[in-house]
């Protein structure tokens, strides 16, 4: 009973130290509060963990009868495998649909997943574009079109294929381009409390003071609102509220 409760110990305290780095990995860097929220992952992580973190050292808790179990090593290596596998493949379906861009086109901003960028190799792609960022999303803004042409092309394009331009990586360019496209299209933060409990809104909005403006944010799971600095052209901060 003493080994078996060792084996245990030591293999819980091994699949916590990961639980640890994977909580970091996904909450802090690949979903920043509140986009976790957004993007509705922590159900998934969570079942990941539950399934992966728990099951393995209970399954240890089963087998390690004895030190001197003949099998006990197979046990073990098999016991081992099917958790590296689960955890890596939970992992990875977490990995390709993290927020890589919000990306602001026309009226609000998007967030835009991993595997939702698409990348024409025919066409020119600005170099901090051509690949998905692998910590923190980075902002974007969608370019303007040129003409109506061009407007009716990118819209039976999105009606035909399901691909957004927020998620056609040559029509990136920087946020920073974008700015008069935001100022024309910024709502006033009383807007908000249309959509809120005005408590609410009045305790987030006063942690940033600067704030005058806000955009709203489509996102998969829950949709939310980007405060501005209209003035000094900064984005606050991406808040947990109904943006309308």
């Amino acid at each position: 009973m003493k080994f078996r409760l060792k084996a245990f110990a030591i293999h819980l305290l091994a699949s916590l130290l990961v639980a640890m780095a994977s909580l970091y990995l996904v909450f802090h860097l690949w979903h920043p509060d509140p986009l976790q929220k957004a993007v509705g992952v922590t159900g998934i992580f969570l079942l990941v963990l539950a399934v992966d973190m728990v099951l393995g050292p209970l399954l240890t808790l089963v087998v390690a009868s004895d030190a001197k179990k003949k099998t006990l090593k197979f046990d073990m290596a098999v016991i081992i495998a099917c958790q590296i596998a689960a955890y890596l493949y939970g992992m990875h379906s977490i990995a390709v649909s993290r927020p890589v861009y919000v990306a602001f086109d026309v009226l609000r901003f998007e967030v835009v997943q991993a595997d939702s960028v698409v990348r024409d190799e025919s066409k020119a792609i600005l170099p901090q574009f051509e690949r998905n960022p692998w910590f923190k999303f980075h902002w974007a803004a969608v370019r303007p079109f040129q003409d109506a042409k061009e407007q009716n092309n990118r819209t039976f394009y999105e009606l035909q294929t399901g691909i957004s331009p927020t998620m056609q990586a040559h029509l990136y360019q920087s946020i920073e381009q974008a700015w008069p496209a935001m100022n024309a299209r910024k709502h006033h933060l009383d807007e908000l409390k249309k959509y809120n409990s005005p408590e609410v809104v009045q305790q987030i909005l006063h942690q940033y003071p600067q704030t005058d403006s806000y955009l709203p944010l489509k996102a998969p799971v829950q949709d939310m609102a980007v405060l501005l600095d209209s003035r000094q052209r900064k984005i606050i901060k991406i808040v947990d509220l109904r943006p309308f």
